[in-house]
Protein backbone atom coordinates (compact mmCIF):
# COMPACT_ATOMS: atom_id res chain seq x y z
CA UNK A 1 0.00 0.00 0.00
CA UNK A 2 1.08 3.58 -0.69
CA UNK A 3 -0.26 7.08 -0.13
CA UNK A 4 -0.04 9.69 -2.89
CA UNK A 5 -0.26 13.29 -1.69
CA UNK A 6 -0.74 16.13 -4.19
CA UNK A 7 0.26 19.53 -2.76
CA UNK A 8 -0.03 22.48 -5.15
CA UNK A 9 1.89 25.05 -3.05
CA UNK A 10 5.57 24.36 -3.78
CA UNK A 11 7.12 25.51 -0.46
CA UNK A 12 4.65 23.29 1.38
CA UNK A 13 5.30 20.38 -0.99
CA UNK A 14 9.07 20.74 -0.51
CA UNK A 15 8.62 20.77 3.27
CA UNK A 16 6.38 17.70 3.08
CA UNK A 17 9.01 15.78 1.11
CA UNK A 18 11.63 16.54 3.78
CA UNK A 19 9.30 15.58 6.62
CA UNK A 20 8.34 12.30 4.95
CA UNK A 21 11.99 11.44 4.29
CA UNK A 22 13.11 12.35 7.81
CA UNK A 23 10.48 10.05 9.29
CA UNK A 24 11.44 7.15 7.02
CA UNK A 25 8.24 6.97 4.97
CA UNK A 26 9.58 7.85 1.51
CA UNK A 27 8.70 4.35 0.29
CA UNK A 28 5.14 4.68 1.63
CA UNK A 29 4.19 8.31 0.95
CA UNK A 30 4.68 9.98 -2.43
CA UNK A 31 4.39 13.79 -2.44
CA UNK A 32 3.48 15.38 -5.78
CA UNK A 33 3.79 19.12 -6.39
CA UNK A 34 0.54 19.36 -8.36
CA UNK A 35 -3.09 20.25 -7.92
CA UNK A 36 -5.13 17.08 -7.47
CA UNK A 37 -6.92 17.76 -10.77
CA UNK A 38 -3.56 17.46 -12.56
CA UNK A 39 -2.67 14.05 -11.13
CA UNK A 40 -2.56 11.20 -13.66
CA UNK A 41 -3.20 7.48 -13.24
CA UNK A 42 -1.54 4.70 -15.20
CA UNK A 43 1.80 2.94 -15.83
CA UNK A 44 3.50 6.25 -16.64
CA UNK A 45 1.33 8.41 -14.39
CA UNK A 46 1.67 9.82 -10.91
CA UNK A 47 -0.37 6.91 -9.53
CA UNK A 48 -0.07 3.34 -10.85
CA UNK A 49 -3.77 2.66 -10.22
CA UNK A 50 -6.90 4.23 -8.75
CA UNK A 51 -6.96 4.65 -4.98
CA UNK A 52 -9.49 3.00 -2.68
CA UNK A 53 -9.25 5.62 0.09
CA UNK A 54 -9.64 9.39 -0.41
CA UNK A 55 -8.39 11.62 2.42
CA UNK A 56 -8.80 15.38 2.00
CA UNK A 57 -8.61 18.73 3.78
CA UNK A 58 -10.41 21.06 1.38
CA UNK A 59 -12.91 22.90 3.54
CA UNK A 60 -13.22 26.52 4.58
CA UNK A 61 -15.72 28.34 6.81
CA UNK A 62 -18.35 28.03 4.06
CA UNK A 63 -17.55 24.31 3.60
CA UNK A 64 -17.20 24.33 -0.20
CA UNK A 65 -15.83 27.83 -0.77
CA UNK A 66 -12.30 26.69 -1.69
CA UNK A 67 -13.28 24.60 -4.70
CA UNK A 68 -13.95 21.41 -2.77
CA UNK A 69 -16.71 20.13 -5.07
CA UNK A 70 -14.72 20.35 -8.36
CA UNK A 71 -11.80 18.59 -6.65
CA UNK A 72 -14.04 15.78 -5.36
CA UNK A 73 -15.80 15.53 -8.71
CA UNK A 74 -12.49 15.11 -10.54
CA UNK A 75 -11.16 12.63 -7.98
CA UNK A 76 -14.17 10.33 -8.32
CA UNK A 77 -14.01 10.46 -12.12
CA UNK A 78 -10.28 9.95 -12.52
CA UNK A 79 -8.40 9.06 -9.32
CA UNK A 80 -10.37 6.75 -7.03
CA UNK A 81 -12.28 3.49 -7.30
CA UNK A 82 -16.05 3.33 -7.23
CA UNK A 83 -17.43 3.10 -3.67
CA UNK A 84 -14.10 4.19 -2.23
CA UNK A 85 -13.82 5.20 1.41
CA UNK A 86 -13.62 8.97 1.92
CA UNK A 87 -12.26 10.74 4.98
CA UNK A 88 -14.13 12.92 5.87
CA UNK A 89 -17.09 10.79 4.85
CA UNK A 90 -20.04 13.18 4.97
CA UNK A 91 -20.83 16.88 5.53
CA UNK A 92 -24.10 18.56 6.48
CA UNK A 93 -24.98 22.27 6.34
CA UNK A 94 -27.46 23.70 8.86
CA UNK A 95 -29.45 26.94 9.04
CA UNK A 96 -31.47 28.82 11.65
CA UNK A 97 -33.57 31.99 11.39
CA UNK A 98 -33.07 34.73 13.98
CA UNK A 99 -33.93 38.35 14.62
CA UNK A 100 -30.97 40.48 15.68
CA UNK A 101 -30.57 44.25 15.70
CA UNK A 102 -26.80 43.85 16.09
CA UNK A 103 -26.35 41.56 13.08
CA UNK A 104 -29.00 43.43 11.07
CA UNK A 105 -26.94 46.61 11.56
CA UNK A 106 -24.13 45.04 9.53
CA UNK A 107 -26.34 45.43 6.47
CA UNK A 108 -28.55 48.39 7.47
CA UNK A 109 -27.92 51.96 8.60
CA UNK A 110 -29.75 52.95 11.77
CA UNK A 111 -30.24 56.53 13.02
CA UNK A 112 -27.09 57.82 14.73
CA UNK A 113 -27.23 60.06 17.81
CA UNK A 114 -24.38 62.58 18.17
CA UNK A 115 -23.66 65.35 20.65
CA UNK A 116 -23.12 68.82 19.17
CA UNK A 117 -22.91 72.37 20.49
CA UNK A 118 -26.66 72.54 19.90
CA UNK A 119 -27.29 69.44 21.94
CA UNK A 120 -28.04 65.91 20.81
CA UNK A 121 -28.69 65.56 17.09
CA UNK A 122 -30.03 62.53 15.24
CA UNK A 123 -28.65 61.64 11.82
CA UNK A 124 -31.29 59.74 9.88
CA UNK A 125 -30.18 57.75 6.80
CA UNK A 126 -31.84 58.78 3.51
CA UNK A 127 -34.93 56.78 2.57
CA UNK A 128 -33.13 55.54 -0.55
CA UNK A 129 -30.68 53.68 1.66
CA UNK A 130 -33.53 52.20 3.65
CA UNK A 131 -34.98 50.72 0.47
CA UNK A 132 -31.63 49.36 -0.73
CA UNK A 133 -31.32 45.69 0.28
CA UNK A 134 -27.53 45.72 -0.08
CA UNK A 135 -25.36 42.96 -1.45
CA UNK A 136 -26.26 39.35 -0.55
CA UNK A 137 -23.07 38.84 1.44
CA UNK A 138 -21.92 36.08 3.75
CA UNK A 139 -20.41 37.34 7.00
CA UNK A 140 -17.73 35.02 8.37
CA UNK A 141 -17.95 35.32 12.14
CA UNK A 142 -17.23 33.20 15.19
CA UNK A 143 -20.72 32.38 16.44
CA UNK A 144 -19.25 31.15 19.72
CA UNK A 145 -18.37 34.80 20.38
CA UNK A 146 -21.94 35.98 19.75
CA UNK A 147 -23.99 36.04 22.92
CA UNK A 148 -27.41 34.34 22.71
CA UNK A 149 -28.78 37.57 24.20
CA UNK A 150 -27.86 39.38 20.96
CA UNK A 151 -30.58 37.67 18.95
CA UNK A 152 -34.02 36.09 19.18
CA UNK A 153 -34.40 32.56 17.86
CA UNK A 154 -37.26 32.33 15.36
CA UNK A 155 -36.86 28.73 14.17
CA UNK A 156 -35.33 25.38 14.96
CA UNK A 157 -31.98 24.46 13.44
CA UNK A 158 -32.66 22.55 10.21
CA UNK A 159 -30.28 20.57 7.98
CA UNK A 160 -30.23 22.23 4.54
CA UNK A 161 -28.30 19.57 2.62
CA UNK A 162 -25.71 16.81 3.01
CA UNK A 163 -22.85 15.62 0.82
CA UNK A 164 -21.54 12.05 0.84
CA UNK A 165 -17.91 12.34 -0.25
CA UNK A 166 -17.53 8.58 -0.82
CA UNK A 167 -19.82 8.86 -3.86
CA UNK A 168 -19.68 10.86 -7.07
CA UNK A 169 -19.98 14.58 -6.32
CA UNK A 170 -21.27 17.22 -8.73
CA UNK A 171 -19.93 20.77 -8.86
CA UNK A 172 -22.94 22.01 -10.84
CA UNK A 173 -25.11 24.68 -9.26
CA UNK A 174 -27.85 23.25 -7.05
CA UNK A 175 -30.83 24.68 -5.18
CA UNK A 176 -32.09 23.51 -1.79
CA UNK A 177 -35.11 24.77 0.11
CA UNK A 178 -36.60 24.08 3.52
CA UNK A 179 -39.75 25.25 5.25
CA UNK A 180 -39.12 26.79 8.66
CA UNK A 181 -41.84 26.69 11.30
CA UNK A 182 -41.85 29.86 13.44
CA UNK A 183 -41.09 29.47 17.14
CA UNK A 184 -41.67 33.13 17.99
CA UNK A 185 -42.92 36.37 16.46
CA UNK A 186 -40.33 38.61 14.82
CA UNK A 187 -38.58 39.56 11.60
CA UNK A 188 -36.40 36.89 9.98
CA UNK A 189 -33.50 39.27 9.47
CA UNK A 190 -30.58 36.87 9.64
CA UNK A 191 -29.84 33.28 8.62
CA UNK A 192 -27.23 31.67 10.86
CA UNK A 193 -25.43 28.81 9.16
CA UNK A 194 -22.77 26.27 10.04
CA UNK A 195 -21.73 22.75 9.09
CA UNK A 196 -20.38 19.56 10.53
CA UNK A 197 -18.48 16.63 9.08
CA UNK A 198 -18.61 12.94 9.95
CA UNK A 199 -15.19 11.37 9.59
CA UNK A 200 -16.48 7.77 9.38
CA UNK A 201 -19.47 6.12 7.63
CA UNK A 202 -21.23 5.41 10.94
CA UNK A 203 -20.98 9.04 12.06
CA UNK A 204 -19.26 8.15 15.34
CA UNK A 205 -16.50 10.74 14.88
CA UNK A 206 -17.71 14.27 14.21
CA UNK A 207 -16.14 17.68 13.75
CA UNK A 208 -18.56 20.58 14.04
CA UNK A 209 -18.62 24.30 13.48
CA UNK A 210 -21.83 24.65 15.49
CA UNK A 211 -21.78 27.25 18.28
CA UNK A 212 -21.93 25.98 21.85
CA UNK A 213 -25.56 27.00 22.25
CA UNK A 214 -26.69 25.01 19.19
CA UNK A 215 -26.21 21.48 20.56
CA UNK A 216 -27.08 19.90 23.87
CA UNK A 217 -24.13 17.53 24.22
CA UNK A 218 -20.85 19.30 23.33
CA UNK A 219 -18.66 16.69 25.06
CA UNK A 220 -18.73 14.23 22.17
CA UNK A 221 -17.97 16.79 19.46
CA UNK A 222 -14.70 18.09 18.06
CA UNK A 223 -15.20 21.82 17.54
CA UNK A 224 -13.24 23.44 14.72
CA UNK A 225 -14.86 26.88 14.69
CA UNK A 226 -18.15 28.57 13.87
CA UNK A 227 -19.36 30.78 11.11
Amino acid sequence: SMAVTPIVFKPMADAAVKIVKKNGFSDKIKVINKHSTEVTVGPDGDMPCRANILVTELFDTELIGEGALPSYEHAHRHLVQENCEAVPHRATVYAQLVESRRMWSWNKLFPVRVQTSLGEQVIIPPSELERCPGAPSVYDIQLNQVSPTDFTVLSDVLPMFSVDFSKQVSSSAAFYSRQFEPLASGQAQVVLSWWDIEMDPEGKIKCTMAPFWAHSDPKGLQVRGTS
